[in-house]
């Protein structure tokens, strides 16, 4: 709950003059690509403002009686492999049920796995594709190359002629470019779900602004 109200007042103050400047001088977005800019400070679907992520991954570390958060991590590649040791221990098992439920409730689920950064979970986001389509789900995963065979129109997006219903983001911003471009734009547009949303949220450098802009983020709070 602390974390998604942090994403709240970050989204809040996003425009406060000289921030979103200050937010975007680590953050590698390729050929610093206007719209991409655009997505990734003011993201949304369609006419939705998306003022939060729906899926997260923050990093908490105990200090004594408290958590202490040290990243909100924009791309959660561990999803899969949190899976596969809970199906070996046989724990949890609902609330995957309804994790996966969500995920599917729009259509088929795409895994779309960047070839750079992101290689490392090519392998256990097959397995689990492989797993949930020997359940009856409709899971697949799509690496770099292949969201070039990705058609977007103007109401939704297919890949070899099936409609997708959410894209699982598997791939970092400072890859975003080409086919990945245009299926973040896609989502922005509100043709196809996109989680994790493409957003400023899990940039490192709202940790040092949250502390220079305490009032701000205060009244927010």
């Amino acid at each position: 709950r602390a974390i998604a109200a942090f994403e709240r007042a970050s989204a809040a103050l996003i425009d406060r003059p000289g921030l979103s400047e200050r937010l975007l001088a680590g953050v590698d977005i390729p050929n610093r690509d206007p719209a991409i800019i655009d997505a990734y400070l003011h993201p949304r679907f369609g006419d939705q403002p998306i003022i939060e992520w729906s899926v997260r991954r923050p990093d908490m570390h105990v200090n004594g009686n408290d958590l202490v958060s040290s990243e909100n991590d924009e791309m959660p590649g561990g999803f899969f492999d949190l899976w596969h040791v809970d199906e070996a221990y046989g724990i949890n098992a609902d609330d995957w049920q309804m994790a996966f439920d969500w995920l599917l409730s729009e259509g088929p689920l795409a895994i779309v796995v960047s070839d750079q950064w992101s290689q490392v979970y090519l392998s256990s986001a097959r397995w689990m594709a492989d797993k949930l389509c020997a359940t009856g789900r409709r899971v697949m995963v799509i690496t770099t190359p292949e969201v070039e065979e990705m058609v977007m129109s103007d109401q939704d997006v297919f890949f070899r002629g099936e409609r997708i219903g959410t894209v699982w983001r598997q791939f970092p911003i400072f890859e975003t470019k080409d086919g990945l471009a245009r299926l973040v734009m896609a989502a922005q547009e509100g043709r196809v779900r996109m989680v994790p949303e493409f957003a400023h949220f899990g940039s490192k450098t709202w940790y040092a602004l949250f502390w220079e802009n305490q009032s701000a983020f205060a009244a927010e709070l």
